[in-house]
């Protein structure tokens, strides 16, 4: 994947291996969900590709530090 040049664009089957590698027993659609969450939230700059299931990092600062992240529930 890296070796590739792929770094900002990540397989929806990698977040599911870490789920499983963590002792997580979970769908597939259930790991989607997780990283949509986590991008509507900010802890992920980027978006889902449902089409091709990649999630698309953003090129810099795909991982935003917590302390300088939007608040979602603050309009």
């Amino acid at each position: 994947w890296l070796l590739l040049d792929r770094s900002t664009r990540v397989p929806i089957k990698m977040f599911y291996c870490a789920t499983q590698a963590a002792g997580l027993s979970c769908p597939v659609d259930e790991v989607e969900c997780f990283v949509a969450n986590m991008i509507y939230k900010g802890l992920i700059r980027g978006y889902i590709s449902h089409e091709k299931q990649v999630v698309v990092l953003a090129a810099n600062g795909a991982f935003p530090r917590v302390a300088d992240r939007r608040n979602p529930f603050i309009s």
